[in-house]
């Protein structure tokens, strides 16, 4: 049985052990679901901000071509004017230096939407019209710059005599004066007179409601998941972090090259799983989910500390047992000046148990004997044809008197 001592106690072991070494296997099997589970949020969150910042984007997209498609209108009518003075011209009506001169005036008195006006240059970048500056009419405006340093009149002179027209950003003061904002021009080349006829519009109000509706959108951004555990922020640019303060041990340096790794794929940082995907506008979301232990991936250690609480009493109980059974004689010596021979008609008192464990079973006792049995009675029997046997009556004990002649004669009469 010395096996049998040796490899109960090494199975009870391993069986204790299985559940916490399977436990060792559970963080990498973490890891695995967080980073699937923060792809698939972070993938959400970016899809549905893109999809909506995107659809802002295109509205603002289709409001610049309404502009486009105003200002080449607007131009319509400026080259119809000038159009019908070079008819006049042509069929001798007006002389070409008068027709040019009155249309030249009736172009310098159109005005729409308060600060729309046309303005008119020679393909030798002679100012002919120009409402804004009137003392500037008659100069070259060749070198002419805005306040980046383009030289606007040049390229949009030089374009509209390559394609025909021209589209130009630059910036202009506005006709009430003040600091120099957007301004986008349109310019179509008039081959009969060499003349360069052109629009503008300016774009600080259109500029200021697009940038409020990007502004809307990138508060849409929803900062908050739906998935427990998982934090977003956003990354700036420049470093800066928006939410939740996220590698604050970090300078803005290391920050930035650990979410550029995280863009392909998620990194463990300080006991977290960071992942990151590039926004539309330039920022970066960065969805970041803590890896702590929950109840259940505690519950195999919690079952394998429960087995070996169960397993320590059990053992004790069986060691107690085979001890017990190994020295019989020293639970049942009797002591000294004891009656060697039990009582008649009394059981013999059980043997006390060694060492017995609290968790042990109560030990079987049969009931004692009675000291003195009753008589086993005959029950008749109710069979006719074998009736009873007859009550015996024990006889009375022998006298040790003789009878005298008196009573055995009767009466005592002879």
């Amino acid at each position: 049985m010395k096996w049998y001592r040796i490899l109960f106690p090494l199975y009870l072991i391993i069986l204790a052990a299985f559940p916490f070494l399977l436990t060792l296997s559970f963080p990498q099997q973490d890891i695995d679901h967080a980073e699937t589970l923060l792809r698939s949020e972070i993938r959400r969150i970016s899809d549905l901000y893109t999809r909506h910042y995107q659809s802002v984007e295109a509205r603002i997209r289709e409001e610049k071509e309404e502009i486009r498609s105003e200002l080449e209108k607007r131009l319509s009518i400026g080259l119809a004017i000038v159009e019908t003075y070079h008819e006049l011209s042509r069929v001798r009506l007006l002389s070409t230096k008068e027709a040019q001169r009155r249309a030249r005036e009736a172009l310098r008195n159109i005005r729409y939407e308060d600060e729309g006006y046309f303005f008119a240059d020679t393909v030798t970048y002679i100012s002919l019209v120009n409402p804004p500056n009137p003392e500037q009419e008659g100069l070259d405006r060749e070198n002419l710059t805005d306040i980046t340093g383009t030289p606007y009149v040049k390229q949009m002179i030089d374009t509209a005599k390559a394609r025909g027209e021209s589209f130009q950003e630059y910036y202009f003061p506005h006709l009430s004066g003040g600091e120099p904002v957007k301004k986008w021009g349109y310019a179509r080349l008039f081959e009969p007179w060499g003349w360069v006829l052109g629009t503008s519009e300016y774009m600080d109000t259109h500029e200021r409601r697009w940038e409020r509706l990007l502004e809307e959108a990138r508060r849409a951004l929803p900062l908050q998941s739906d998935t427990e555990g998982i934090r977003l922020a956003l990354l700036s640019p420049d470093g800066e972090v928006e939410g939740v303060p996220i590698l604050s041990s970090l300078s803005p340096e290391e920050r930035r090259a650990l979410i550029q790794e995280a863009l392909t794929s998620p990194r463990e940082v300080h006991g977290q799983l960071i992942a990151a995907s590039p926004l539309p506008d330039g920022r970066t979301l960065v969805a970041v989910l803590p890896l702590t232990p929950t109840p259940a991936d505690r519950l195999p250690l919690v079952l394998s500390v429960s087995l070996v609480l169960i397993t320590l009493p059990f053992l004790r109980w069986r060691t107690g047992r085979r001890e017990q059974r190994a020295h019989p004689a020293s639970s049942t010596a009797a002591p000294p000046n004891a009656n060697p021979s039990p009582p008649p008609f009394h059981s013999p008192s059980p043997r006390p148990r060694r060492n017995p464990h609290p968790l042990s079973p109560p030990p079987h006792r049969p009931p004692p004997l009675p000291l003195n049995p009753p008589p086993r009675l005959h029950t008749p029997s109710r069979n006719p044809r074998h009736p009873p046997p007859p009550l015996l009556r024990p006889y009375p004990p022998p006298s040790t008197s003789h009878p005298s002649p008196r009573s055995l004669s009767g009466n005592g009469k002879s």
